[in-house]
Order: structure tokens, then sequence, then C-alpha cells
């Protein structure tokens, strides 16, 4: 074996090392994408759930003189706490980018982007991907940035915009009912 062959082999093996290493990368960083989204759900659904039951106890309270502004602050900031748990959760499919491959914005790995191609298309597609690591690194890095924007942009920041709601109303409906209770007088 000579020299040139020697190096080639050890390009090659460099090679797949860093294929293997790449893609323990995109499995590892992809895998917590997804968990946090289902953390970000799992919260969500949890603050539904605290929300629709606090809305539901209260409405009552709305019928005592001394707790009717308490009782309404807090089904108030309930309701907007509740569309923002919603809202977080919500599935939103943004706008065809297109079904062009040769647009930039195009990833044949994202299901929004290859829906309306016909599946002739969209085979061949995939079998051009495979044959280009090249290709594959891109559409994974693509994939990756897009869950990445809807968990910051979407999901975490609307989940952040509940709890700062829920707080709000906890601490005003409290502050309402000190005064309600210092300012009318119990039947």
């Amino acid at each position: 074996m000579g020299k040139k062959d020697r190096e080639k082999d050890q390009n090659v093996a460099e090679i797949i090392k860093a294929d293997r290493s790449a893609d323990s990368m995109f499995r590892t960083i992809i895998g917590n994408h997804f968990r946090l989204s289902q953390m970000a759900d799992n919260k969500a659904h949890i603050m539904i759930t605290i929300c629709a039951g606090i809305i539901g106890l209260s409405v009552k309270e709305l019928f005592d003189p001394q707790l009717v502004y308490a009782a309404a602050t807090i089904i108030l900031t309930s309701l907007v706490s509740l569309f923002f748990a919603v809202y977080s959760t919500m599935p939103k499919l943004g706008a065809q980018h297109t079904s062009d491959p040769t647009d930039p914005k195009f990833n044949v790995i994202f299901f929004s982007d290859f829906v309306h191609m016909p599946y002739e298309d969209f085979e061949r597609q995939i079998e051009a991907l495979v044959r280009d690591q090249r290709q594959i690194h891109q559409s994974l890095i693509k994939d990756l940035y897009s869950l990445g924007k809807v968990l910051a942009e979407k999901k975490y920041r609307h989940l952040r915009y509940c709890y700062q709601t829920f707080l709000t109303g906890l601490v005003l409906s409290a502050v309402v009912m000190t005064i309600s209770f210092l300012a009318v007088p119990k039947p």
C-alpha cells in the first residue's frame, strides 16, 4: 500500500468520523428542541387547566358584593392567560414558501414545504438529498433553525406572557380584594 493510498484511507476515515459527529450533533440538538417543545406544551396545558378552574370557581363570587371586583379581576386576567396558553400550543402553518426546490427557503424535510408537491417530485427530491451529505446537513440546519424560531418566537414568548398575566392577575385581585374588604362593609 503506497503513501497516496494511506492518505486516501486516512481522509476517508476523517470524513466518516466527521459525518458521525455531525449526525450525533444534529440528533442531540433536534432531540433537545423536541423536548423543549414538549415542555412548553405541558406548561401551557397546566396553565389552561389552572385558568379554567379559577374561572369556574370565581364566577359564583361575582354575586358577592365584597368579592365582585376581585373575582372580575381574576376572571379577566385568567381569560387573558388562557388565551396566551392556548395560542402558544396552537399549530400554525406559515405562508407556504413554495414547492420549488430551487427556492433558497425550500426545505424538503419540512412538511409545510413539501406537502403541496406531487409524490413523484417529493421522492425525487428526497433521493437527491440522500445522495448529498452537504445537502442533508443544509436541510437539517434549516430545520433546526425553524424549530428554534418557533420555540423562541411563539411557544416560549406567549407562554411567558401567559405566566406574567396570570401573576399580575393574582397580585391585582389580592389588592382589589383587600381594598374591597376595607371599603365595603360586610352585610
